[in-house]
């Protein structure tokens, strides 16, 4: 059985009793506010910001599951990737929001770097699922993006291995 005919034998009000227990659980209502709390504390007054990720993350993920219907590449996999990247983007953004702390001053100077690379990575990775689905994008609003991840030189940071010259 693969994914499609998996999720196709859950129908809406299954799904919403599914939730229903699950919240019935007290665990699960106590990491959920422990969770909003440590957020709440880490972000302070970039909460928003926060939510602000998290809809694009959302809104990447859902553009990017239609790509992939329409390819028929659907996969848990991607659910899975999904599930590291918003680990990763907390992770960062809760290192931004520390160094702040740490450092004097008022100025949010780490986390606004950390909310702008993600915020742009989502927004492009947006725009090209919306381009690979056929409906038009504005290229220079694309381009400005780019351009301006670029000069914030905003791009992830990835060491690559030097090929060993032999003798």
């Amino acid at each position: 059985m693969d994914d499609r005919q998996a999720l196709s034998y859950l129908n809406p009000t299954e799904i919403h009793g599914i939730l229903q227990d699950l919240w019935q659980q007290p665990a699960l209502k106590f990491l959920t506010g422990a969770a909003l709390t440590i957020a709440q504390w880490l972000f302070g007054a970039h909460f928003d910001m926060l939510m602000v990720v998290s809809a694009l993350v959302f809104l990447d993920t859902t553009t990017g599951v239609w790509k992939a219907a329409r390819k028929n590449q659907v996969c848990s996999r991607s659910f899975f990737r999904v599930a590291a990247k918003t680990l990763v983007y907390f992770i960062l953004l809760a290192t931004g929001a520390l160094v702040d702390k740490a450092l004097p001053g008022e100025l949010p100077v780490a986390i606004t770097v950390m909310w702008s690379f993600l915020a742009l990575t989502e927004a492009l990775s947006i725009l090209e699922n919306i381009s690979v689905l056929g409906f038009p994008v504005p290229i220079r609003f694309v381009r400005m993006l780019r351009d301006y991840q670029t000069a914030q030189k905003l791009r992830p940071v990835v060491r690559r291995r030097r090929a060993r010259k032999r003798k």
